[in-house]
C-alpha cells in the first residue's frame, strides 16, 4: 500500500520551472504504487520484444503536459541524460532506447485510462491517511474547449464552450472526478462522487466537515452526504430567502418510523436511535423528508467551521492545476477526451500531494 508519510515534497508549486531532476520525487511515488508493480506485472515482454516501463512513459506523458507540447515536442526536447534519468535504458551500442511519437500516443490513449482509476484510488487512499484535516469539499471545474469544437456545449455563465470536471476533495487534494458535459448540474454528480470517497476509504472520523456551494443545496445531496458519512453537510452561498422546514423535526421523523413498522428491519426499540431511523428512513423511501430534516441542521451549523481551511483551497487548487497542465479539452477528440482528461486529472492528484500543502 502506498505510504506518503515520508515524501519528500517540492518546494516549487510551479510547474513552469521544475526540471526532469525535481520530478525525481514524482517518478519514486509512482514505483512504489502497488497498482504500478501489479499493472507492469501484466506487460512483460513476450517472445523477445521491448516493452517501456509503464513509471518512464507516464513521467515522459507528465513533462509533455506540464511543458503544455505535443507528444513529438516532448520527445525532441528531452536529452539522452535526462531519459536515462528517467529510467529508459541503453541498447547494446549504448544509445538510449528513445521511444517514438506513437507509442507514447498510444500509452497515453490506450494504456494508461486503463490504470488510471486503479491508481487514482490507491493514491486517494493514502492521502486520507495521512491527512489529519478532513474538511471534503464538492465543487466543479469548467474545461474550456475551442470555440469551433463539435463536441462541447456553450455555457451561457462561463461564455464559452465547455465540459466539467466533477471534483471531490479532502483538505485541497483531489480524491476522485467525474468528467461530464459542460451545460448539467453539479446536483447529480454527489452521490457518485461520495460513492468514489467511500471506496477510497470506508471509515469517517467524527470531526470531519463537509462543504458544498450553493449548487449543491438539495434535500437528497444533504442525504447523500449523510448515507455515505454521517456527517451533517454545511452548503455556503445558501439564498438568503431560505427557510426551514416546520414539518421535518425530529419528533415527526419518529412519528414517520413507527408508522412503518411493517417494513423489514424495523425495531420499536430503536426508535430514539437517530442514525438508525435515518438510514432506514432513506432506504424505505423517506430521503427526501431526511434531506429536509438534515437541511434544517445543516442551517443551524456554523458555515464559517472549516471554510478557511477548505472552501477556500478548493477554489485555489483548481485555479493552480489549471496553471500546472492543460486542465481543458481543447483540441481533443470525442472519443478520447474522457479518458485524457482522467490522466490529466490523475497527475493533478499526483502533483497535489508532492508539492507544498496549501494547507501550510
Amino acid at each position: 500500500m502506498l505510504d506518503i508519510r515520508e515524501l519528500a515534497k517540492i518546494d516549487e508549486r510551479s510547474t513552469a520551472v521544475l526540471t526532469v531532476k525535481d520530478l525525481l520525487p514524482v517518478k519514486e511515488l509512482i514505483e512504489s504504487c502497488q497498482t504500478v508493480k501489479d499493472f507492469e506485472a501484466k506487460r512483460r515482454p513476450k517472445r523477445g520484444g521491448i516493452v517501456y516501463g509503464f513509471t518512464e512513459l507516464l513521467m515522459l506523458y507528465i513533462l509533455m503536459e506540464i511543458r503544455k507540447t505535443t507528444f513529438r515536442g516532448i520527445l525532441a526536447q528531452l536529452t539522452d541524460e535526462e531519459l536515462i534519468l528517467l529510467g529508459f535504458k541503453c541498447n547494446k551500442k549504448g544509445d538510449v532506447r528513445r521511444p517514438a511519437a506513437g507509442t507514447l500516443n498510444r500509452f497515453v490513449n490506450h494504456v494508461l485510462p486503463e490504470a488510471c482509476s486503479d491508481l487514482s484510488r490507491e493514491i486517494g487512499s493514502a492521502i486520507m491517511k495521512n491527512e489529519k484535516v478532513w474538511v471534503i469539499t464538492l465543487d466543479s471545474t469548467p474545461l474550456e474547449a475551442s470555440i469551433y469544437s463539435k463536441y462541447c456545449t456553450f455555457h451561457p455563465h462561463y461564455n464559452m464552450k465547455m465540459d466539467k470536471m466533477h471534483i471531490i476533495m479532502l483538505s485541497g487534494k483531489p480524491i476522485a472526478g467525474i468528467h461530464s458535459g459542460g451545460n448539467e448540474g453539479d446536483a447529480p454528480y454527489a452521490s457518485p462522487l461520495l460513492k468514489l470517497f467511500s471506496e477510497c476509504h470506508p471509515d469517517f472520523r467524527p470531526d470531519t466537515i463537509v462543504i458544498a456551494d450553493g449548487g449543491y443545496d438539495a434535500f437528497e445531496i444533504y442525504a447523500d452526504v449523510y448515507l455515505a458519512t454521517g456527517i451533517v453537510a454545511r452548503c455556503s452561498c445558501r439564498r438568503s430567502d431560505a427557510v426551514k422546514s416546520k414539518q421535518s423535526t425530529w419528533k415527526n421523523l419518529q412519528q414517520t418510523y413507527s408508522n412503518m413498522w411493517k417494513k423489514e428491519g424495523y425495531d420499536e426499540y430503536k426508535k430514539n436511535d437517530k442514525d438508525f431511523v435515518l438510514r432506514f428512513l432513506c432506504r424505505n423511501g423517506k430521503k427526501r423528508l431526511v434531506g429536509k430534516y438534515l437541511r434544517n441542521l445543516s442551517m443551524d451549523l456554523d458555515e464559517e467551521e472549516g471554510r478557511a481551511e477548505g472552501r477556500w483551497v478548493c477554489e485555489s487548487v483548481h485555479r493552480a492545476v489549471k496553471r500546472w497542465i492543460r486542465f481543458d479539452v481543447r483540441g481533443l477528440w470525442n472519443k478520447t477526451k474522457k479518458r485524457r482528461m482522467s490522466c490529466r486529472f490523475l497527475i493533478m492528484q499526483l502533483f497535489s500531494i508532492t508539492f507544498k500543502d496549501y494547507l501550510q
